[in-house]
């Protein structure tokens, strides 16, 4: 990888985010990781400190872990946003 590539990923990553977030009226979660009580936690932060009337754009890259903390999670974010959207990888 070349020097500073990684600086313009981080830089491409963020806007599309943005572009993303401004279009759905959404908060973006990128959850990579294992699924844990401490994740459920910080989303929880996280849904505390939104702005109403928001939707949530959930992007998970995970092999799965705890299956209360996920469920804790998907409960969080659909008790504080108006919809949680999940995209899914579509098969080519």
């Amino acid at each position: 990888m070349m020097e500073g590539s990684s600086t313009t990923m981080e830089h491409l990553i963020k806007q599309l985010a943005e572009q993303v977030a401004s279009r759905h009226n959404a908060d973006i979660f990128y959850y990579s990781g294992p699924v844990s009580r401490a994740g459920y936690e910080k989303i929880t932060q996280c849904c505390i400190a939104h702005e109403p009337g928001k939707n949530a754009y959930l992007i998970l890259t995970t092999y799965g872990g705890d299956a209360d903390a996920a469920y804790r999670i998907a409960r969080a974010l659909r008790h504080n946003y108006q919809e949680l959207v999940h995209p899914y990888p579509q098969a080519v």
